[in-house]
């Protein structure tokens, strides 16, 4: 159990976030000859290793790891892939819960309901990977958006979100 702020998604080789957030919860498969070893048998046991989450912060914060490091020079790079997200509809976090994941945990209606995250800002980063500039955008309470650039506050249309905001060159 690792208790979080922010949630680390390795967004490498996805086009969605639903699709990075269902590799995160899918693990690995832990069989001969990396099988684990079971403290109360004494013995080396198949298993799945994976990340899921036991219980959902009030505010969830999501960071998109888009900085990577190569292995075989050991120069950081960044992924500027195009990476979709809900931003008009909330993201449902039940589905990469430990409930959520479990085949024998009846369906929790309030659970489900309370993993809901409507998107209320997003930080962009235009630039390499030793070099460039940040900026935001934020939705109101009354759902209008801003763009938040330095000293400059302008008001978005919701249908540049994408444009603005999933990347998509490399």
């Amino acid at each position: 159990l690792q208790p979080f702020k922010a949630l680390d998604v390795d967004i490498k080789g996805v086009g969605t976030l639903e699709t990075a957030l269902e590799k995160m919860v899918q693990g690995e498969a832990m069989v001969a000859p990396n099988q684990l070893s079971c403290d109360d048998c004494q013995t080396k046991v198949d298993a799945v290793r994976r990340s899921c989450i036991k219980m959902l912060p009030n505010i969830l914060v999501l960071h998109l790891k888009r900085f990577q490091l190569d292995f075989t020079t050991f120069q950081p790079y960044k992924l500027n892939s195009r990476l979709e997200f809900p931003y008009q509809t909330p993201l449902d976090m039940y589905p990469y819960t430990v409930r959520g994941l479990s085949k024998d945990a009846p369906a929790d209606p309030k659970a489900r309901a309370r993993a809901q995250y409507t998107l209320r800002g997003a930080i962009i980063h235009s630039g390499i990977v030793g070099g460039g500039h940040y900026y935001s955008f934020i939705r109101s309470d009354d759902g209008v958006w801003n763009k938040y650039d330095d000293r400059d506050v302008t008001r978005m249309d919701a249908d540049d979100f994408p444009r603005e905001c999933f990347g998509g060159f490399d």
